[in-house]
């Protein structure tokens, strides 16, 4: 509570961190997932961190022989920037994605299945080869399961959907890639229509969750039926690097460019009749409906903030999406906006 450093450690990675994550395995306890710039995943153990001595001025030579002490695990087997991090409810299975294009799947399992592929959630056994590590890779505790095809994309921002059985990828072309959980070869659908990268995913409830992108709006969108529900907010044209929920969801904050937090009203993803729970990072049981109409609702209000160009990009044939809810928008430009502004709705009337 005094503001002091409680542990330090210098040249923790090879490379700039770019991405910090906390999760606590069941068989270690508390460990923080650090990224970096060029791809290195590693993994520490809190309650070794601590011990750590830093009376002595750091090298550039320090750590390069050795992992640091409190790095039980560190993996080399992307090759570009480390994006993001989520875990599974029971916290057995680690998920990574990177600018390369990979998606990274981690067993943190008790033994890991002995340094080849566990099937992780993925159903019946199936004859899989054991996976080819990079040198540098020391897997510790944890073991590598699987990495994705290259999606010829960057992966940016990530979060599970639909009760852990869908993962959300938002990727700088502008398009939420969705695997299935367990099958991690190749995505299993698709979401086109933001005009540019997918920086920030926030997720709601189980079929809704917002995105914040390089055009600096906040989006809210219903997943499978696919559908954009309307606009939160926006930045003003720099782009969202985060999006969180506060203090008992009642609001929302985005992180953008313009070195400004902006906190946005939550109140209308939430269900007066619903019990708040502090400790949930979705809100959890609200009808989308009901926030499609509330969100309209509300934007009517903000005037210019609705002003944002939805892509009309035409869903991949070969994907399995069961949205149809845009049959009906054919005409080009504008089409992601499902409600009027003011000055619309006074010129209508004449």
């Amino acid at each position: 509570s005094d503001n002091s450093v409680l542990w330090k450690i210098d040249k923790a990675s090879p490379h700039g961190i770019h991405s910090l994550y906390l999760m606590t395995p069941a068989h270690i306890g508390e460990c923080i997932v650090t990224g970096d710039d060029e791809g290195v995943i590693r993994i520490w153990d809190v309650r070794t961190c601590g011990n750590v001595s830093s009376n002595t001025p750091a090298t550039a030579f320090d750590n390069c022989m050795s992992l640091p002490k409190g790095c039980i695990s560190s993996f080399h087997e992307n090759t570009d920037v480390i994006s993001s991090f989520q875990v599974d409810a029971e916290c057995q299975t680690l998920l990574a994605t990177s600018s390369d294009g990979v998606l990274s799947v981690f067993d943190l399992r008790k033994g890991g299945g002995d340094g080849k592929q566990a099937a992780v959630k993925s159903g019946p056994a199936s004859k899989i080869e054991p996976v080819k590590l990079h040198p540098d890779t020391v897997q510790g505790p944890f073991r590598l399961h699987r990495r994705s095809d290259n999606q010829e994309d960057e992966l940016l921002s990530m979060c599970l959907m639909k009760k852990g059985k869908k993962v959300v990828v938002g990727t700088q072309q502008g398009v939420l890639n969705f695997w299935s959980w367990g099958t991690w070869g190749d995505i299993s659908d698709r979401f086109p229509g933001h005009p540019l990268s997918i920086d920030a995913l926030l997720k709601v409830d189980e079929d809704t969750l917002l995105t914040g992108s390089s055009d600096g709006v906040v989006r809210v969108l219903q997943i499978q039926p696919d559908q954009l529900l309307g606009v939160l907010g926006d930045h003003g044209g720099f782009p969202v690097e985060k999006l969180r929920f506060g203090a008992g969801n009642k609001v929302v904050g985005s992180l953008s460019h313009d070195s400004l937090i902006r906190l946005w009203d939550a109140s209308i993803f939430s269900d007066d009749n619903d019990d708040d729970d502090d400790n949930d990072e979705d809100m959890g049981g609200i009808d989308s409906k009901e926030i499609a109409s509330t969100v309209a609702a509300a934007a009517t209000k903000g005037g210019n903030e609705s002003e944002d160009d939805w892509e009309d990009e035409p869903s991949d044939d070969s994907m399995d999406s069961d949205s149809d809810s845009d049959n009906d928008n054919t005409k080009k430009g504008k089409k992601g906006r499902k409600f009027k502004t003011e000055n619309e709705d006074f010129f209508s009337d004449l």
